[in-house]
């Protein structure tokens, strides 16, 4: 299927639509787009979609996540709590 793709100085993805337009570079791609694939992590390479872990702040929110959790378990069990 084609799609047209816009995407910034890095070559990440910012939007993707059916039909032509200015500035868009258009692909071939199989649907399903990838989940996710306006969320900032996904380049476009060679006309390609491409995910970069290194982009995507969904991870760096995760961990930040697990972070906390294990900090409040480690006061936790400090405080005779756990």
């Amino acid at each position: 299927m084609t799609f047209h793709v816009q995407t910034d100085s890095e070559g990440r993805i910012t939007d993707i639509i059916e039909q032509p337009f200015n500035g868009y570079i258009q692909i071939e791609y199989t649907p399903p787009l990838p989940v996710g694939v306006l969320g900032g992590a996904h380049q476009l390479v060679n006309g390609e979609i491409v995910y970069r872990a290194d982009w995507d702040t969904k991870t760096d929110i995760q961990q930040l996540r697990s972070d906390v959790d294990t900090l409040l378990v480690a006061q936790l069990t400090a405080e005779g709590i756990l």
